[in-house]
């Protein structure tokens, strides 16, 4: 959850052009804006993903292809129940994300678009700033005009 100082600061300056000002320069109304963060179509990573979910979603074949010390690796980060947490380094590493560097080496795999479709989801303007599942509020907008 952003400060008020801090959604002040993103109204205030609208680098990605969302719109939060009037013509005039004046806010927009407070629900008006909170409709603006919580709209669009924004790639956004999750925090973390299920383990079984990577799991299922490698192919025998691609599993195969991978040098033993980064099976090693996806053995490592997979291993007993729960969630592995979605930092820039296991999504390049697990997605071959930013200009590679991943630990697919055959391009023709299809292990890294799979996992990358459970790291991405389509989300508002707000989470692709401050995380999955953050709503911003005509409260919160209220208390960033006054921070």
């Amino acid at each position: 959850m952003p400060t008020a100082a801090q959604l002040k600061a993103v109204i205030e300056n609208d680098t990605d052009a969302i719109g939060f000002k009037n013509p005039d320069d004046s806010w927009k109304g407070d629900q008006e804006i909170a409709d603006l963060f919580n709209g669009g179509a924004y790639t956004v990573d999750r925090a973390e993903i299920e383990k079984k979910d990577l799991i299922s979603s490698v192919i025998y074949d691609d599993y195969n292809g991978l040098v033993a010390d980064e099976q090693e690796w996806l053995r490592w980060i997979t291993a007993g129940d729960g969630m592995v947490k979605v930092s820039a380094d296991i999504k390049q590493k697990l997605t071959n994300t930013a200009n590679g560097g991943g630990i697919w080496l055959n391009a023709d795999t299809t292990s890294p678009a799979a996992i990358l479709a459970l790291i991405e989801f389509q989300g508002s303007y707000a989470e692709s700033l401050w995380g999955e599942g953050e709503i911003i509020s005509a409260g919160d907008v209220g208390r960033a005009a006054n921070a």
